[in-house]
């Protein structure tokens, strides 16, 4: 039994990301979201207790220990917390690039729906 394990550890490792992490590092945990458990999302983040392999990891995880593989992890990297509330100042009186690009990509999505409408 240990050899079969041991067997398909080898070919799953194999495909594994090549990610590094220590210990004290914080990470992110792929998990079943809370809605659909079919689909996957990035929670955290967690800190790295211990390194067990080049693959396993073990990671605090609400106050509990928890074997990881390094494929269920990712770095947690966090956004610096600069001025970005609000809009810059010499943009409060103009319209931001971003808005127009918005509203053009809005009108074309309209024009198309309304011109298959028009097919049918």
């Amino acid at each position: 039994m240990s050899k079969t394990q041991a067997h398909q550890k080898y070919y799953y490792d194999r495909s594994a990301r090549r990610r590094k992490f220590k210990q004290g590092d914080i990470v992110l945990f792929l998990l079943p979201s809370e809605r659909n458990q079919l689909l996957m999302q990035w929670k955290g983040p967690y800190k790295v207790e211990g390194v067990l392999t080049v693959n396993d990891y073990k990671v605090n995880v609400n106050r509990t220990l928890k074997t990881l593989h390094v494929n269920l992890l990712k770095q947690f990297y966090q956004c610096e917390t600069s001025d970005t509330r609000g809009p810059r100042s010499e943009e409060v009186g103009a319209i931001s690039a971003w808005s127009v690009y918005l509203y053009s990509r809005s009108m074309t999505k309209r024009r198309r729906t309304r011109s298959m409408t028009t097919f049918f």
